[in-house]
């Protein structure tokens, strides 16, 4: 499950090569692929085209309507 993108982050070009290259790497090996929105998964398969196949998205199982209040009555941002 892809949670977060390494795009989200100001990191060296070093880095962001060797994300990259591990990802080309290892994403092959999966049998699924699950990103959590469809901005992540085009992240990923910017990175990593071939794993389109076996690539999806599931949504957050929490309805943000019912999220729109903390325990003490403030609106959630």
């Amino acid at each position: 499950t892809v949670h977060n993108s390494i795009r989200d982050y100001q990191i060296s070009s070093m880095k962001r090569w060797v994300y990259g290259a591990m990802l080309r790497l290892t994403l092959p090996l999966a049998d699924r692929v699950i990103c959590v929105s469809d901005a992540l998964k085009r992240d990923v398969l910017a990175d990593c085209p071939n794993a389109a196949p076996f690539t999806t998205t599931v949504w957050n199982g929490v309805d943000p309507a019912l999220c729109t209040r903390s325990a003490n009555g403030e609106k959630i941002r």
